[in-house]
């Protein structure tokens, strides 16, 4: 998954948070969709489990670190249209973060 998708994917979670008609298990089913894509793993079969594990932390740090810097860009961005008062929802806000991120190329 590329770092635009995984921005992508935290725009869209946060947006989905926000809706309050949102069940619980659709939530879930949202999440899960992003993480089977996200946590997904490749190690070789024959890789002793110290192995294995090693292989898993080094595919899934990159993704991990852009998860957790697009969260924070996405919570510092919401608190800077809040202190600057605009009158957009935060729903729109982390709509338009999201096409920001969708039109960032190279990532």
């Amino acid at each position: 998954m590329e770092r635009r998708e995984i921005k992508q994917s935290v725009a869209g979670l946060l947006a989905i948070v926000l809706d309050d008609s949102l069940t619980e298990a659709d939530f879930l089913q949202q999440f899960g969709l992003v993480t089977t894509d996200l946590l997904a793993v490749s190690t070789p079969r024959s890789a002793s489990a110290q192995a294995a594990v090693r292989a898993a932390v080094r595919e899934l740090e990159p993704q991990l670190t852009t998860l957790t810097a697009a969260l924070c860009e996405a919570f510092r961005h919401l608190a800077n249209e809040h202190d600057l008062g605009t009158e957009a929802s935060s729903r729109e806000v982390l709509q338009a973060l999201a096409l920001d991120w969708s039109s960032q190329s190279g990532e």
